[in-house]
């Protein structure tokens, strides 16, 4: 059966290769952070921030008249998504191949090649993606240079997302990791028990997740006081010793996740990495109470024939979520220019929800 160029790269056709890409870099987090997801229009989003109380109520006598209060810190937020767009010129080759209406096996190839092309090109897309999460929490921040690239740091950056982490929920956490982790004789079990009463103090989220650099396992099993809690507990020490992970569950945080392997390839193609070495990230468990992506949308022409006036051209377009992929034709080469966007953010619900430690002050 061979298929018209309308159909071939129509947005309907070219949207549905690149809703179930492969990403390129790898993808270390839990699955639960990408399904948490919220639809919004254009590039705008509004979100509600609830925290949590730890007040009492007020006694009163029995039949008297209740008390007048307030409830705590019930604010709502307006962000402006990040929007990615690229496109690429379809070779000619593939394009004549996909006009070949009466030779099935030549369209076929062509097919093949506009799949190749387009699944290779929207990974960058997914890549962008998953790189804003690391940074968000690994960095309390994404920066964008002038060109709109994705940087590692601040250093460059044009554009900040700034999540407004406190100072406190940073670094050594207002004191909390008083010594180094990479000496043996700290006390790393009081510190975590610290950081999990400071979780409840603040903010009256238990901790569920650590999400860690390469050194942390070795500071674990020199450590003196770790070395004495594993020992009484042959589940866990086998785990850290076989695989150099720390094992879910170890210290009260039921999920321990190595981060090293988050990276992304910059602009002048060297990799770049987010979290430390000698990085700690603790978190709620993952739910929607302080963490979502929020999906724009985009406008992608619903046919790629030329319109017969202005009229037609503003009304021949259709609202796509989140993510679309079209094509446009063009005489100078000729040929297709293969165009996507993506709208998308992660959004901090609430920043001190989370503590980014770095554990050798």
């Amino acid at each position: 059966m061979a298929y018209t160029l309308e159909q071939l790269l129509g947005h309907v056709y070219l949207t549905g290769l690149i809703e179930n890409v492969k990403t390129g870099i790898p993808d270390v987090l839990p699955k639960e952070f990408g399904a948490i997801r919220k639809e919004t229009i254009k590039d705008m989003g509004r979100y509600t921030r609830v925290a949590g109380t730890r007040r009492v109520a007020k006694r009163i006598e029995y039949g008297a008249a209740t008390r007048k209060t307030e409830l705590k810190n019930i604010g709502t937020f307006d962000v402006k998504l990040a929007t990615f767009g690229e496109h690429i010129q379809l070779d000619l080759e593939t394009y004549m191949s996909l006009r070949a209406y009466d030779a099935y096996q030549v369209q076929n190839l062509g097919m093949q090649e506009l799949d190749r092309q387009a699944l290779q090109f929207k990974t960058r897309f997914d890549n962008a993606e998953i790189a804003m999460l690391y940074s968000m929490l690994a960095l309390g921040a994404i920066y964008f240079n002038a060109a709109g690239d994705l940087l590692p740091s601040s250093s460059g950056a044009a554009l900040t997302i700034n999540y407004s982490l406190s100072a406190n929920h940073q670094n050594q956490l207002n004191g909390i990791i008083g010594a180094s982790w990479a000496t043996a004789g700290t006390d790393i079990i009081t510190d975590i028990l610290q950081i999990r009463d400071q979780a409840l103090f603040d903010t009256g989220y238990e901790l569920g997740c650590a999400f860690y650099g390469r050194n942390i396992p070795a500071y674990f099993a020199a450590n003196t006081t770790m070395k004495e809690y594993l020992a009484r507990h042959q589940g866990f020490r086998d785990r850290l010793v076989q695989t150099n992970e720390i094992p879910d569950g170890l210290l009260g945080i039921d999920r321990w996740v190595r981060v090293s392997a988050a990276f992304f390839e910059d602009a002048d193609g060297t990799n770049q990495t987010f979290f430390g070495g000698d990085t700690v990230v603790f978190t709620p468990p993952i739910d929607s109470s302080w963490f979502e992506w929020m999906d724009g949308e985009i406008l992608v022409p619903s046919t790629i024939n030329p319109m017969a006036s202005l009229s037609a051209a503003a009304n021949s377009f259709e609202r796509k979520k989140k993510t679309a992929m079209w094509s446009l034709p063009t005489m100078n080469p000729v040929g297709a220019e293969l165009h996507a966007k993506t709208v998308t953010l992660p959004i901090l619900k609430f920043p001190d929800a989370i503590f980014v430690a770095d554990v050798t002050p």
